[in-house]
């Protein structure tokens, strides 16, 4: 298992200065998991930025639109199954 982690700083609301760190794994396994994604050649953030976003587009309940998202916490649970199943495999 590899784990980074990316930093950004800011000043005045402007990324000044970007740290990556890998918390668990070596940078040759790192670097050979980034290789086999053609598009990411570096650690960034846009992973997991994007499939934020499609969270938040696709499911209500995350972005608290609803007033009683708590109570249909069974549906969340399957949305948000059928959002990472389609999101992996497509």
């Amino acid at each position: 298992m590899v784990i980074g982690q990316v930093i950004k700083h800011q000043q005045k609301h402007r990324v000044v200065e970007v740290e990556r760190r890998l918390l668990r794994g070596n940078a040759q396994q790192a670097q050979a998991l980034l290789q086999e994604t053609p598009r990411y050649q570096i650690l960034n953030t846009a992973y997991i930025e994007r499939l934020n976003g499609t969270m938040r587009e696709r499911l209500e309940h995350v972005t608290r639109k609803c007033r009683n998202a708590n109570s249909r916490i069974e549906t969340l649970r399957h949305g948000m199954f059928l959002l990472g199943v389609t999101y992996n495999v497509c």
